[in-house]
C-alpha cells in the first residue's frame, strides 16, 4: 500500500522545498556541514514512508522532519510546519 496522492503531492513538495533550501544553503562558504547533514537525515526516510505507508505514517513523517531543528538556525525552514501547510494546500 502507498500513501494517498494527496499526501504524495504534499511529500515532494516539502522534499523539493528542502533540497532547494539546502542546495542554496550550501552555495555559502560559511555554510556548516552539520546543518545540511540534519537536513538530508530530517527527510532521507520520507520518500519511503510514503511507499510502504504504515499507520500512523503521517505522524511517523513529521517526526522525522523534526528531526531537523531550524531554531538552530537563522532563516532556515520548519519542515513540519511547511509539510502541513502543503497538507492543507494539496487538500482543498
Amino acid at each position: 500500500m502507498r500513501a494517498p496522492d494527496y499526501v504524495i503531492e504534499a511529500i515532494l513538495e516539502t522534499v523539493k522545498w528542502a533540497m532547494i533550501y539546502c542546495s542554496n544553503y550550501s552555495l555559502n562558504e560559511r555554510a556548516e556541514i552539520s546543518q545540511i547533514n540534519e537536513l538530508m537525515e530530517a527527510v532521507h526516510e520520507v520518500p519511503g514512508i510514503a511507499s510502504r505507508w504504515p499507520e500512523g505514517a503521517i505522524k511517523e513523517i513529521e517526526l522525522h522532519l523534526a528531526g531537523f531543528d531550524h531554531t538552530k538556525w537563522k532563516g532556515s525552514p520548519n519542515l513540519v510546519v511547511y509539510f502541513e501547510d502543503a497538507l492543507e494546500r494539496v487538500k482543498s
